[in-house]
């Protein structure tokens, strides 16, 4: 999956400060993260972790400090960011019923 900055920033109803359009392709924790993750920081110490990180987005809290990556401020990051793992590994969905064509092997 690929979306903007902008995109991610309209559904968790933040607001983003940077590259809008800077195209995202995953999620990772700070210390991971490549310049196309999102990662998330909420507090001092994880803040300037994830400003001196590669990630190329990073959630935060509205109070959080300025940084020089792509920011997403948001209300509650931790809760953004588990939001954001279920768009990039929504589970898969079946259809419902069986499906016709199983294959089952004999044994000798």
């Amino acid at each position: 999956m690929k979306i903007s900055a902008r995109v991610l920033a309209e559904r968790l109803s933040g607001d983003v400060e940077g590259d809008g359009d800077l195209e995202l392709t995953n999620v990772a924790p700070i210390s991971r993260a490549s310049a196309q993750d999102v990662t998330f920081a909420e507090n001092p110490k994880s803040c300037a972790e994830a400003f001196a990180s590669a990630a190329g987005v990073i959630l935060v809290r509205y109070d959080a400090p300025a940084g020089p990556k792509t920011l997403i401020r948001v209300e509650n990051c931790r809760e953004a960011f588990a939001l954001t793992m279920a768009m990039f590994h929504a589970s898969k969905k079946y259809p419902p019923g069986i499906d016709p064509s199983p294959d089952i092997s004999q044994r000798d």
